[in-house]
């Protein structure tokens, strides 16, 4: 099985598509204000708001896993499920309490606001460059949405332009945070640092030497007037098996955990937007293997080390065809090769348009034992 071909698929649709234009039709604003570091307040998860019963951290270390800071990645195509109500009935009969979602619509962002369900917002950035205008589309839906988290890039250790792990920190990232945070800080808002694709090389440069890199050059960008940003910025992981019975993925995260502490002398808090059984493997697995595997998975138990500061666990993906619209189901003859990894993402999908899957059930069916009634999808406002 190609690693590299099995994150490629995620990506390279997005982009294949086209789909990156809806973002582009309308006009942007930008408010124009001077944070100081003392006007802010620390970010706040939705289980840390006043009066909420949802603190992951009332789980006793014996219960923490991954399944006690449970969500779920939307549909993949810019915003987001087109049945709003089934995707957020889908996430309380989950137990998820975080949702990602890729330049959700109004309604979306409003429904999940009201359902108390935490929300991480994956922005539209064509080839993983900067572009402001898309990036103020999608602000300008977040204007006062409390505790929301961005993602302005993904994995561009195989996608989009060639650029060195510095120089995508330097030219992109830190543009993208200096429009992005002084919109969303003041809310309790905070910032992924880019996820990159487990294992992959950047620029013939191993992963984790190139996650290095990149806190170096973040440490370098971020200037004395910016401290601030610190208490907003998060690491974004993407956490997948690539193998039945892979245990490599707690492991994994204590090193990307234990790297942004020695290189910028915080210990910064890490969300995991994407997880799951990896779903490229040529032969494809049966419903059987994916609901074994996923079970195991939220079963895992979080090492010691990382507990509360791993914030959530997010399954990809809860819907494909079933969230679509029609004319997005089925791609045309000239977008064979792209309908293929269509079809790949609905095998991982929990909800497929025959119905729900047998992971799904078994999910659901675990939720209410696993997860005590009100602790996750509840926020107060």
């Amino acid at each position: 099985m190609s690693r590299r071909s099995g994150c490629l698929s995620r990506r390279r649709f997005l982009r294949g598509t086209g789909l990156a234009s809806l973002v582009i039709l309308g006009g942007c604003r930008r408010d124009s204000f001077q944070l100081q570091p003392e006007a802010l307040p620390p970010p706040l998860l939705a289980s840390e708001q006043a009066g909420s019963t949802s603190d992951p951290m009332q789980f006793s270390k014996r219960e923490r896993s991954a399944r006690t800071i449970f969500g779920g990645h939307d549909t993949p195509n810019p915003g987001g499920s087109k049945d709003v109500q089934q995707f957020v009935s889908d996430l309380e009969a989950l137990g998820m309490g975080t949702a990602v979602c890729i330049d959700p619509s109004s309604r979306l962002v409003a429904a999940l606001d009201q359902a108390g369900i935490r929300l991480i917002v994956r922005l539209v950035q064509e080839h993983n460059v900067f572009n402001e205008r898309n990036v103020m589309w999608t602000l300008n839906k977040l204007d006062g949405v409390p505790g929301v988290t961005i993602q302005a890039f993904n994995e561009p250790n195989i996608e989009g332009i060639a650029i060195s792990p510095e120089d995508h920190v330097r030219r992109h990232f830190m543009s993208a945070a200096r429009v992005i945070l002084p919109r969303v800080a003041p809310f309790g808002g905070t910032l992924f640092l880019t996820p990159l694709a487990p294992y992959a090389k950047f620029q013939a440069m191993d992963e984790l030497d190139a996650y290095r890199q990149m806190l170096v050059a973040l440490n370098d960008e971020i200037t004395l007037d910016e401290q601030w940003m610190w208490s907003h910025i998060r690491i974004g992981v993407h956490a997948y098996s690539y193998y039945l019975g892979d245990n490599r993925i707690w492991g994994r995260i204590q090193k990307l955990s234990a790297i942004a502490e020695e290189m910028t002398g915080r210990s910064l808090p890490l969300e995991i937007t994407e997880a799951g059984l990896n779903i490229d493997w040529p032969n494809q697995y049966t419903d059987e293997q994916i609901l074994v595997e996923t079970i195991a998975m939220l079963q895992s138990p979080i090492p010691p080390s990382l507990t509360g500061t791993v914030r959530s666990f997010c399954l990809w993906v809860t819907a494909n065809y079933a969230q679509r619209d029609a004319w997005h189901q089925d791609l045309g003859r000239d977008q064979q090769e792209l309908q293929t990894e269509l079809d790949k993402f609905e095998t991982a999908a929990l909800r497929r348009l025959d119905g729900v899957t047998p992971t799904y059930l078994a999910i659901k069916d675990q939720a209410a034992a696993v997860v005590p009634q009100g602790v996750l999808g509840s926020r107060a406002h």
